[in-house]
């Protein structure tokens, strides 16, 4: 049995974190004014925005985990981005030689296929009890973006999409009063853009792709394709296990 080989490398999971890198650390100041003036660090959790708010509101269990003011980001999509797209199966060779080696004899080539670019869309939103808290949160975030900043995800050597732009696309405010409660979470939620590229190892994407044109070859042309059974037989002939692919008895085939 033919198939593909499994390989993930967590690269949205990176761009996800390497995003909420960008918003830790902020500050706000609660007190009253004088000595009882303090600076808090404002934490950035990873979840949806309506499961946060319910979560803060019902005091999130017993343990009490999240506390005003807090931020949350999650990735709401991600589609293909044709615009920033370098060629289709293009590919790239590098040359380079380790320090110490001797030159040229230990030259080395790096031969990598331009990664597959997508546009993600990501939201921060701000969880505040009043309006003061929002206004010091949004200010300091809005005074980076104009509308947009630069990044370095990665200082890898090959790396051609470590430079990345984030862009902050709409703001949207939100009060929340929930019935039989005191509590009031004002909401404030930031959507950016930015790109994600999914890239993977030469030779893993080339032998994928060689073993799907296998699979298809292996039917020989003469065989009736109309005829569900001698797909069948052409399948069985070759020792190729399609029921782990799909059920042949349940597609139905266009006459000739």
């Amino acid at each position: 049995m033919i198939t593909p080989p499994y390989y993930y490398d967590a690269q949205i999971k990176r761009v996800l974190t390497q995003f909420m890198a960008i918003f830790a650390g902020f500050q706000v100041k609660i007190g009253a004014g004088g000595a009882n003036e303090q600076l808090i660090t404002v934490p950035i959790v990873h979840g949806n925005k309506d499961r946060v708010v319910g979560a803060i509101l019902s005091d999130n269990t017993q343990n009490k985990l999240l506390r005003l003011p807090t931020m949350a980001a999650h990735l709401r999509g991600i589609t293909p981005d044709p615009t920033i797209r370098k060629g289709i199966g293009v590919e790239r060779t590098s040359m380079y030689s380790e320090t110490g080696q001797a030159f040229p004899d230990n030259i080395k080539a790096v031969v990598q296929k331009m990664p597959v670019p997508y546009r993600g869309t990501f939201e921060v939103s701000i969880y505040t009890s009043n309006l003061d808290q929002r206004w010091q949160i949004l200010e300091q975030i809005l005074m980076i973006f104009n509308p947009s900043i630069q990044i370095q995800t990665s200082d890898g050597m090959f790396d051609m999409a470590s430079l990345k732009i984030v862009e902050l696309i709409d703001i949207q405010y939100e009060d929340n009063y929930p019935i039989n409660t005191s509590r009031r979470v004002l909401v404030t939620t930031l959507t950016f853009t930015m790109p994600v590229y999914i890239s993977s190892p030469t030779d893993l994407r080339t032998d994928i792709i060689h073993r799907i044109n296998v699979r298809i070859g292996m039917i020989p042309t003469s065989t009736p394709f109309t005829d569900n059974e001698a797909v069948k037989a052409a399948l069985d002939a070759e020792g190729i296990q399609y029921e782990t692919w799909f059920d042949l008895d349940k597609v139905t085939l266009p006459p000739e």
